[in-house]
């Protein structure tokens, strides 16, 4: 039983990996909108794998629309550019040697940093009792995880939510639904690693005393400082790291 198991995890192991190259692929154009992907049988041999593994990879690619599969057709490649969305961010964030896409999470934090700006000022000025009190409750346990990543990020998750509900705008909500796990992603890879999770602590402790004064001034202008602070530290990494790729 164990035996099947394992079998069947390093298949679908397998078909996702090749499913993320087939995707990078039509990202970057080398599959252009229109045209037919290899046969199930030709992608086998340049994967060295079994059609199977082929078939699961592909139906990734469809689900995620990336493409059509017409039975005695082809499988054809779609628009990413009319179609693509976030659902795509596990994917992208890292090329085929796992390395980070730096110009996409540049792009991320950009587009977060404005984001989030709003929705922290609103939900300073708009939030009920209920969501101050809760928000405390998640921080208080949030301060108290420091070794279960697991536990952290479901905390994470829902303190966000709370934040974006809490704007009593229903454009950011249905934004959050779409952006949260980029956004914890995010957190995970650049706030806690650049930033480190105690100075996390302290600011979430001081947008808190905000939200208590129902000051989203000083909210807005703490989610700023912080927000400032990451893209400099993020910019300085980035320029260490292209000299000493220049240097070797």
């Amino acid at each position: 039983m164990e035996n099947k198991k394992e079998i069947k995890n390093i298949a679908s192991t397998r078909s996702r990996r090749i499913a993320d190259e087939l995707c990078r692929k039509i990202v970057n154009k080398n599959y252009k909108p229109g045209e037919k992907l290899p046969t199930e049988r030709e992608l086998a041999e340049q994967f060295k794998t079994t059609r199977h593994s082929i078939r699961e990879a592909l139906k990734r690619l469809e689900a995620l629309g990336l493409v059509k599969i017409r039975q005695g057709s082809g499988i054809v490649v779609q628009d990413i550019d009319l179609i693509g969305g976030l659902e795509l961010f596990d994917t992208l964030i890292r090329d085929e040697e796992g390395k980070v896409n730096l110009p996409l999470l540049k792009d991320i934090l950009e587009f977060r940093d404005n984001m989030v700006r709003q929705v922290v000022r609103l939900a300073a000025e708009r939030h009920t009792q209920e969501e101050l009190d809760e928000l405390r409750y998640l921080f208080q346990k949030r301060k108290t995880t420091l070794y279960n990543p697991e536990e952290l990020q479901k905390i994470n998750e829902r303190f966000f939510r709370l934040f974006s509900q809490a704007t009593r705008n229903q454009i950011y909500e249905l934004l959050y639904n779409t952006m949260w796990h980029a956004f914890l992603k995010i957190n995970e890879m650049v706030d806690i690693l650049l930033i480190g999770k105690q100075e996390l602590d302290k600011l979430a402790e001081r947008i808190l005393e905000a939200f208590e004064q129902q000051d989203g001034d000083l909210a807005e202008l703490l989610i700023t400082r912080h927000l400032e602070t990451v893209r400099k530290q993020f910019e300085m990494n980035l320029k260490e790291s292209s000299n000493d790729s220049n240097s070797s």
